[in-house]
């Protein structure tokens, strides 16, 4: 599954303070072009594999990303704060 925004200054995902704004616990997903902003956890990948992160934004989380028992896992090209 690919979840894909125009770019990441104008597509916003906004946890509105509270949980994980996005959690991933599937294999084979994309995740492009998105601002992940304001929650305890901005982006929540768990036992999972095949997962693709880029051109992401996240911000003002209290975690910025957790990643756990998960493989093959790519980042790239993303900026990333608490």
């Amino acid at each position: 599954m690919t979840l894909r925004g125009q770019d990441a200054e104008t597509t916003i995902i906004d946890g509105g303070g509270y949980g994980e704004v996005l959690k991933i616990i599937t294999d084979n997903v994309s995740i492009v072009n998105f601002t992940i902003r304001y929650g305890s956890t901005g982006l929540f990948i768990s036992k999972c594999g095949n997962v693709n992160v880029q051109n992401i934004k996240v911000t003002g989380n209290k975690m910025g990303v957790e990643l756990s028992s998960s493989s093959n896992c790519t980042f790239r090209n993303n900026n990333i704060t608490g």
